[in-house]
């Protein structure tokens, strides 16, 4: 978390200033320093509902009816974390652990394939390996955020069959059209500063001593 919060930073700071993307509704951490009871509830609720919720998210980003598939996949997903771990401790079966260990990073696979998706539906700035970070740790409030999010009428900036074509293209289109802040943009972006300003200092160093 905090390697991707210096590197969020980073990015920020060598960003044009003028530069105002769109953004969440609503932050990761709000359901404790906006100290919100509503969202506290959402949260704590969506530690055991969230398969429920985040498959209702996928379906209305993919524009489905059919919520029960992801639903059904996640709840599995999410039980057989509990299950394993469960063998594990009581019956001592080995390899129980890695499959529980399995379960539960295939959860977090799929929570993040639904944040990227809708990342990259609603134009907000972002990448893979942060969001797949961030929901390791916080996947009830990546769930919460999401689902707040599209409550607000987020979705609803796509109406055009353009739009709707370019949506449906493939996931590599999607990140070379819709992505404004590819990982290894950034990267070269804020090297480049970096190594530009050390060749500036030098330079000036140079200077100075002449």
């Amino acid at each position: 978390m905090l390697c991707v919060s210096i590197y969020q930073g980073l990015v920020q700071d060598f960003r044009d200033e003028a530069y105002d993307p769109p953004s969440y509704s609503i932050g990761l951490l709000d359901f404790v320093t906006t100290w919100q009871p509503r969202l506290m509830r959402e949260t704590v609720i969506n530690v055991f509902l969230g398969p429920y919720t985040c498959g209702k998210c996928l379906a209305r980003i993919n524009r489905s009816n059919h919520a029960f598939i992801w639903q059904i996949t996640l709840s599995l997903l999410l039980i057989g974390v509990v299950v394993f771990y469960a063998i594990e401790i009581q019956l001592g079966i080995p390899g129980s652990s890695s499959i529980a260990a399995t379960c539960y990073f295939g959860y977090v696979f799929y929570v993040t394939g639904a944040r990227v998706l809708l990342r990259m539906r609603c134009k907000i700035p972002g990448n893979m390996i942060a969001d797949f970070i961030i929901t390791v740790f916080l996947w009830p409030t990546v769930i919460v955020q999401m689902k707040e999010h599209i409550d607000a009428g987020a979705l609803n900036v796509i109406t055009t069959d353009d739009d709707l074509h370019s949506f449906g293209s493939s996931l590599d289109s999607k990140l070379d059209k819709l992505s404004m802040d590819s990982e290894l943009d950034n990267i070269a972006r804020v090297y480049a500063t970096f190594g530009n300003n050390v060749n500036n200092n030098h330079n000036t160093k140079t200077d100075s001593r002449m």
